[in-house]
């Protein structure tokens, strides 16, 4: 919290239009980087929008003040001049902005959905080969090879950034945005810290190419987009602002599908709902991670309505004998193999739409390793991945025009194509595992 320079408190906030997620009332020509307010001015914002007591009031307040045009609300970031900005702000100008037509939400922080430590391979490309290949073939038991896997659909990747220069993702990287306030836009590579690897783990799931120990990820013919909305020094959490923009990014790159490896537990309406909706109106499906809280309700952004939330499962032959994440093996057991488990970790509920693996899932991390993660952050980049598959086999539907029932084509395609593993309730798995 700061103080303008009439003394007033001011707060952070994410401006956006009365509805939506882009509207005019943006435009640079009503706000500039340094001075977005003057009431008296002759084509202000307020100009012609507020008068009366009110007007004079406000007037007279600034009159009053050593700077006349004092800054009530000023851009901290802004990638569009129609798009959301992250702004500070005074309560007194929240009032003024809603008559406007505007509205601010509160900045909110999200989190990496992944569960516990990495546990890298470090040189035994083998072991890293072995587990993924089971990992693969545990997915694709009845995965037809012949058709395309991904070629022409385009993923956003909005996580702790990807490390492109990974042997597996070099090919499948074709670009990226930084959306952290302060740092380079261009610096879409990986976050630093125990969880900055996160991003390069999920791209790795979702279309790694497996170019270097022969086993690649689920899509790997698909391209990615690299959309880094954690800090670089430490990736312990995101804001929402950032979130928003990297989806509107997502969106105007013609991304098909957006994956969101991440959570928040705030109920209140802070624009993510608006990025998902902005996305699904544009034909584009946000796959989001439903949460580890451990059959707690499913985070935000996954269980918004047009974002499609995945719960996590494992299968405990797969986790190595005395590794950590056996603690993970919980009831239920699914009744078409009882070695596959919802994860104990996993978040439940009405909103799940899709279940993936996510225990003890091996891919790629900077530095052109592999480690072993575990977390709904891992199955939604499954999903991601068998999305972009049968969508690369739609061609219908992947030329189709981009709107709203574009993203339900999607949709319908993955529930047509989802086979349940038996946990005894829709929420637990919402349609299955969709296999192409």
């Amino acid at each position: 919290m700061r103080l303008s320079a009439s003394g007033e408190k001011t707060k952070r906030y994410v401006l956006l239009p009365a509805q939506g997620l882009v509207g005019e009332a943006l435009e640079s020509r009503w706000l500039t980087s340094e001075r977005i307010f003057d009431p008296e001015g002759p084509g202000g914002l307020f100009d012609g929008v507020i008068g009366g007591e009110e007007l004079r009031a406000w007037s007279s307040a600034l009159s009053a003040s050593e700077e006349p045009r004092t800054r009530v609300l000023r851009i901290l970031q802004s990638f569009e001049d129609d798009g959301p900005k992250l702004v500070e702000a005074t309560a007194g100008a929240e009032r003024l902005l809603r008559a406007a037509g505007l509205r601010l939400v509160p900045v909110t922080t999200y989190r990496l959905a992944a569960r516990g430590e990495a546990y890298p391979f470090a040189d035994d490309a083998a072991a890293a080969a072995s587990a993924r290949s089971d990992f693969l073939r545990h997915l694709t038991t009845r995965m037809d090879g012949s058709g395309p896997l991904g070629i022409g659909v385009r993923v956003g990747v909005v996580d702790s950034g990807v490390d492109a220069g990974h042997p597996d993702l070099q090919q499948a990287i074709s670009g990226g945005r930084c959306f952290v306030l302060g740092e380079n836009n261009l610096d879409y590579g990986p976050s630093n810290g125990p969880k900055g690897g996160h991003g390069t783990h999920v791209a790795g799931i979702i279309a790694g190419r497996g170019l270097s120990n022969g086993v690649p990820g689920v899509a790997p013919g698909a391209e990615l987009r690299s959309y880094r909305v954690f800090p670089k020094a430490d990736a312990t959490g995101a804001s929402n602002a950032a979130i928003i923009n990297a989806i509107r990014a997502a969106v105007d790159d013609e991304c098909d599908i957006v994956n969101l490896s991440l959570g928040g537990n705030s109920a209140k309406e802070d624009g993510v709902r608006d990025a998902v909706d902005f996305a699904w109106q544009n034909g584009v499906v946000c796959i989001a991670a439903a949460g580890n809280g451990g059959r707690k309700t499913v985070t935000f952004p996954a269980r918004h309505p047009n974002a499609i939330a995945v719960s996590a499962v494992g299968k405990e032959s797969l986790i190595p004998p005395g590794a950590e994440d056996h603690q993970y093996v919980a009831l239920p057991r699914a009744q078409t193999d009882e070695d596959v488990f919802l994860a104990g970790f996993s978040n439940v509920g009405p909103q799940i739409d899709f279940a993936g693996p996510g225990v003890w899932i091996v891919s790629t991390v900077p530095g052109g390793g592999y480690a072993a993660m575990s977390g709904t952050s891992m199955a939604a980049p499954a999903i991601s991945g068998f999305a972009a598959v049968v969508l690369s086999r739609a061609s219908g539907i992947l030329t189709q025009r981009r709107n709203a029932e574009r993203a339900e084509a999607i949709f319908r395609l993955l529930v047509g194509r989802a086979r349940p593993y038996g946990f005894g309730s829709f929420d637990f798995e919402g349609y299955g595992v969709p296999l192409p």
